[in-house]
């Protein structure tokens, strides 16, 4: 996917799923593209559409989530003796396992070529007009 960071694109309806096949430079382009496509395709009338900015999704392995999953699967294999497994695994060594996950699993999706095929919307204002 070509790289759409920080573009702006438009929603004709009040939903989650933007599907707009236009991207825009500006917020006031894309307002102005979705007045057009509004008035089209609803016969002139006026109402109401919404615009929002392009952000890429960037995967992101959280250190905290998998020293809790390595703690849980150890008491349930261990039993009460693993029950404080983990539990008090300092900040910075909790930092230190999320940079050297996050840089295997970044390095795993561009060799694979796995990258997200997707985007947030973000800064999303409705319009009436």
């Amino acid at each position: 996917m070509k790289n759409l960071e920080g573009k702006w694109l438009v929603n004709l309806r009040d939903d989650d799923v933007w599907d707009s096949i236009e991207w825009f430079d500006s917020k006031e382009e894309a307002i102005e593209f979705g007045k057009k496509e509004f008035s089209a395709l609803f016969n002139g009338e006026r109402g109401v559409f919404y615009v929002g900015q392009i952000e890429s999704y960037i995967p992101f392995i959280c250190g905290d989530r998998i020293l809790e999953q390595v703690s849980e699967d150890a008491y349930s294999e261990v039993g009460e003796p693993a029950e404080d497994y983990l539990s008090n695994v300092k900040t910075e060594h909790v930092r230190l396992l999320e940079e050297r996950l996050n840089k295997v699993l970044n390095e795993w999706i561009e060799e694979t070529n796995n990258q997200p095929n997707f985007f947030k919307v973000v800064n999303v204002e409705k319009v009436e007009f």
